[in-house]
């Protein structure tokens, strides 16, 4: 996993919580046979399109209203704009 996340840092600098996310909803929509997680063997641009449409289930605390207000509405909205990714907290 320690790869992927570099992988993802150098595909979207600055963009970390949004790239980590689509790409986690593609690690755990899209497996090969065998069971390797399709993300692990893709370029950046096939996972960008397997992850249009997603949905992810984001777990947070939800302790700290500014945090919340941040992912709610800054990383969702981006989410969804630039990846076509509904982000829903649980």
């Amino acid at each position: 996993m320690c790869g992927l996340l570099s992988r993802v840092r150098r595909a979207a600098p600055g963009r970390g919580l949004a790239a980590f996310l689509l790409v986690a909803a593609v690690a755990g929509a899209c497996r090969k046979p065998g069971g390797a997680p399709a993300a692990l063997s893709s370029s950046w641009q096939e996972t960008l399109l397997r992850a249009r449409g997603q949905t992810v289930a984001f777990a947070m605390w939800q302790g700290d209203s500014y945090i919340n207000a941040y992912i709610r509405d800054f990383v969702a909205p981006r989410l969804h704009r630039d990846y076509g990714v509904e982000l829903r907290t649980v």
